[in-house]
């Protein structure tokens, strides 16, 4: 956990999907959590794996409005992410963030396709749902790659969401992750999606063997690629 690390508190929650479990959180200090669009916050769950403590990033999506509230959506893969769906309302966590790195730099808002695997598309909620306050992209498309069998969140309903917010939504089906005809599979779609929007900025996150060769596979085709891998980040420190 980096330093000053901060507490938030579960004030409702809800499932979601078949392994989904929505947390609307508040910060204890009532420090703003806003705007959410490609943050993301790293939660101390309480549970140990040995003398660590296991931490989980997940993606912050919009509370409706409360600067000081954000919305967690966790997926049940784990101890930690498990702690997280036992949790009673009330309970508190540490946390260090908000943290992300996927908007572009200051200037002319260029178009920007958002591509999402997996878990991933809860960036792409959050990134969708503040399209029209951001004044460093301009949203046109939400893509998600989702997982043969994928059961977190529901299509449809994500669907809503993002069109809600006035950005086209794009889902496609791809094999699951331990299939490593993956890949260029999910290439194929974004590559098309990027050609399609005339796309001057990606923003990625999810799947790293998919997202993190985007950075060079996608230039010259566009100025600018950024990610956030979920799993399997080639740039993860071995401990």
């Amino acid at each position: 956990m980096a330093a000053n690390p901060k507490t938030l508190r579960v004030v409702a929650a809800h499932s979601e999907g078949d392994c989904a479990r929505v947390l609307e959180i508040e910060t204890v200090d009532a420090s703003p959590l806003t705007p959410v669009a490609g943050k993301y916050i790293i939660v101390n769950t309480g549970v140990m794996a040995g003398d660590k403590p296991v931490k989980r990033a997940y993606s912050l999506t919009s509370a409706y409005g409360e600067a000081h509230r954000a919305r967690l959506i966790v997926k049940k893969l784990g101890a930690g992410s498990s702690a997280l769906h036992e949790a009673p309302l009330g309970a508190e966590f540490s946390f260090s963030g908000p943290w992300g790195k996927l908007l572009p730099e200051p200037g002319e808002p260029p178009r920007t396709l958002v591509v999402a695997t997996d878990t991933g598309i809860t960036t792409a909620i959050g990134l969708a749902t503040q399209a029209s306050t951001l004044s460093t992209c301009r949203v046109v498309e939400v893509l998600w790659l989702r997982g043969e069998g994928e059961t977190f969140l529901d299509v449809d309903d994500v669907r809503h969401r993002i069109e809600a917010a006035g950005v086209k939504y794009v889902c496609a089906t791809i094999l699951p992750a331990s299939d490593p005809a993956r890949v260029n599979e999910a290439w194929a779609h974004v590559e098309a999606r990027v050609a399609e929007t005339g796309a001057e900025v990606v923003l990625a996150s999810g799947d790293g063997a998919i997202i993190h060769p985007l950075r060079t596979r996608l230039v010259p085709a566009v100025r600018e690629v950024r990610v956030e891998c979920f799993f399997h980040n080639p740039e993860k420190k071995i401990a």
